[in-house]
């Protein structure tokens, strides 16, 4: 068998493992899997770190150099954020 042969073998497996398994990574409000557009908070300490723009109430990616999840607005002194989308 080359070498080539074992690799994709390998890359079958692990792919397999992937896709049955429930270790699946959660992100957003809602607790789901990766899907659609996903936004990054920019939060020092988010713990969420990923989000659905829909389940943001966006619409589209915001032109803000800097986007805070509403965890991580509410957390911020007031008037220090704002997200305007593009």
């Amino acid at each position: 068998m080359t070498n080539y042969a074992r690799l994709k073998i390998l890359l079958l497996k692990y792919v397999f493992i992937l896709l049955n398994t429930d270790e699946t990574p959660l992100y957003c409000l809602c607790q789901q899997g990766e899907f659609g557009v996903m936004l990054g908070c920019d939060g020092d300490d988010c713990s969420i770190e990923w989000f659905h723009l829909q389940c943001v109430g966006l619409s589209r990616t915001p032109t803000t150099e800097k986007w805070l999840c509403p965890h991580c607005k509410d957390k911020e002194p007031s008037g220090t954020h704002t997200a305007t989308c593009s």
